[in-house]
């Protein structure tokens, strides 16, 4: 566990590289459950109130494992799901206070990967205070588009079993719910004989199992 002081530089690092190039950094002192950071971006110095939360881990023990071109960061069904379910982009960040290097990749469906009872995010090791202006316009990328274009995005998503359905390839979803419990979860898996795609675990108080279903898995 890396110490208070150790978790400061990677805040204050990020706050610093933000606020020099314009834009809004705000520190979550009561933390929002896993995010450290809202970020707004700023174009011509007037805030757009488009933003993305930050979630900024800072040490050395987070840079032991490595991938070909990546740092892995592991963590918990928990952390997963809240960050994939976020209203706004969630971008980790990975500080090394000995390299004053930052690394960082968006957390999403598609980044994420789960290793048994753990998830892994691949990070790549492009440090992103090298090159300031690559990485703001990266991040611009990431903010919310319009409620339409969201949906498009999330269509897109689905195409892939639509178009298998469509061929007439048999999509099963199998779905496993935690009784009595004072918050309901669900794990979400989509498969057919030669492809599988597990969820990230839901977190869905008051909503009962049918109510989850009909609103993943509309029947129109």
């Amino acid at each position: 566990m890396p110490k208070p002081q150790t978790e400061r530089l990677g805040v204050s690092t990020l706050d610093h590289f933000f606020s020099e190039h314009g834009w809004l950094f705000r520190e979550q002192t009561t933390h929002d459950y896993g995010i450290d950071a809202h970020v707004e971006i700023v174009e011509d110095q007037r805030p757009t109130g488009k933003l993305i939360a930050l979630q900024i881990k800072s040490g050395t023990s987070f840079f032991k494992e490595e991938a070909a071109d990546s740092y892995v960061f592991r963590t918990n069904d928990k952390h997963i799901a809240y960050w994939v379910s976020h209203s706004m982009p969630v971008v980790l960040v990975l500080y090394n206070p000995e390299r004053k290097t930052a690394h960082w990749q968006q957390v999403t469906r598609e980044s994420v990967e789960r290793t048994g009872k753990q998830w892994k995010v691949l990070v790549p090791k492009a440090d992103m205070l090298v090159d300031a202006k690559r990485t703001f316009k990266s991040l611009e990328s990431l903010t919310q588009p319009e409620p339409y274009i969201r949906r498009l995005n999330r269509l897109r998503i689905d195409r892939r079993w639509m178009d298998l359905i469509e061929e007439g390839v048999q999509v099963r979803v199998a779905f496993d719910d935690w009784l009595n419990k004072s918050l309901p979860r669900y794990q979400v898996t989509i498969y057919t004989d030669n492809e599988r795609e597990a969820w990230p675990t839901l977190y869905a108080p008051g909503v009962g199992v049918e109510a989850m279903l009909q609103h993943f898995f509309p029947p129109d």
